[in-house]
């Protein structure tokens, strides 16, 4: 089975809905595919997280101690302020039907519910804040990226390394941006060969839309390739770099318009893979930035797994691995 295959299952397979022969192939693909292996886990501690927190909130939003006695004293038709009017019927007023009573029941729990979640504005961000962290729930897991895979003239170490920085969350259009003092983790690779060089940009703003692109995959994920202009902006400033020295970001345009520098191809393969969101600019050829795409190594708290296909026998024996994905 193909990774897209086994990952639109994994809900299933964790319910235990799929038949045998469907639940050995999976544990099969598991085995020898560490990527599906990591967002099996991902989507299980997901669930934790879910029921631990909506415990959590549930303690929080307990109504007044006096709401039960009132609901009770609508539901039998009497006075809560009187104490003796536990038999009483209003003067005049039939009594309620049995399908009224429900249907009054419902109305009124329906109707408290509200007040409790009106009354508790806490609640309701603290409600936003969990279900932040439950999406976002690998960005606590991510601790750095590598290059498994460069083209021959690269140096294994990148030239800068900006580490793990909080920076907002941009949304964009139909995007989720996040929520107030919330951010995102974001770590810069830059590698260069002459006038070749290689972004890898990894965040854990899984949750805002792929760019506009045309569309591709990188190990079963759903991608798209930039090119131009769009795909030129997101280079950092401090590689915008001419003959005569260094120029600011607002520069960039001149330099992609300047024959001293091969800037002017440059493209990028933008995706989400278990919760990151990764970037690959290059003006290296788009298959070779594929290769560096597919041969992406992810290094996480509880271990190290290959973004590539499975040639290792052990989460941590990664570095020593060929680059095996498929153009």
């Amino acid at each position: 089975m193909r990774c897209r295959e086994v990952r639109k299952m994994l809900v299933a397979y964790l319910d235990g809905e799929l038949a045998p022969s469907e639940c050995a192939a999976i544990d099969v693909h598991l085995a020898r595919c560490r990527s599906c292996e990591g967002d099996l886990a991902a989507l299980g501690r997901t669930r934790v997280e879910i029921a631990d927190g909506m415990r959590r909130l549930a303690v929080g939003a307990v109504p007044s101690i006096h709401a039960w006695s009132r609901l009770q004293a609508v539901i039998m038709n009497r006075d809560p302020c009187s104490a003796g009017a536990a038999t009483a019927k209003t003067v005049g007023r039939r009594a309620l039907s049995p399908r009224r009573r429900i249907a009054l029941v419902a109305a009124v729990t329906v109707a408290l519910g509200v007040g409790v979640v009106a009354a508790l504005p806490t609640a309701r961000s603290a409600a936003e804040g969990l279900l932040w962290d439950i999406l976002n729930l690998n960005r606590h897991h991510l601790v750095s990226t590598e290059a498994g895979y460069l083209p021959e003239g690269f140096e294994s170490v990148p030239v800068d390394h900006l580490g793990k920085v909080d920076v907002s969350s941009p949304g964009g259009e139909g995007g989720s941006a996040a929520p107030a003092g919330r951010s995102n983790p974001t770590e810069e690779l830059l590698y260069r060969s002459g006038n070749w060089y290689l972004l890898i940009r990894t965040s854990s703003d899984g949750l805002t839309p792929l760019p506009e692109g045309r569309a591709t995959e990188v190990n079963g994920n759903d991608a798209v390739v930039i090119t131009g202009p769009s795909a030129l902006a997101s280079l950092p400033e401090q590689l915008v770099v001419d003959l005569e020295g260094a120029v600011g970001q607002e520069g960039a345009a001149d330099m992609a318009a300047s024959s001293s520098v091969a800037y002017r191809d440059t493209r990028a393969i933008v995706w989400v893979q278990s919760g990151v969101r990764v970037e690959v600019v290059s003006n290296l050829p788009e298959d070779e930035i594929r290769k560096i795409a597919y041969g992406l190594i992810f290094r996480y708290v509880e271990g190290i797994w290959r973004g590539g296909a499975a040639c290792c026998t052990s989460s941590r024996d990664t570095l020593g691995c060929r680059w095996t994905g498929a153009r």
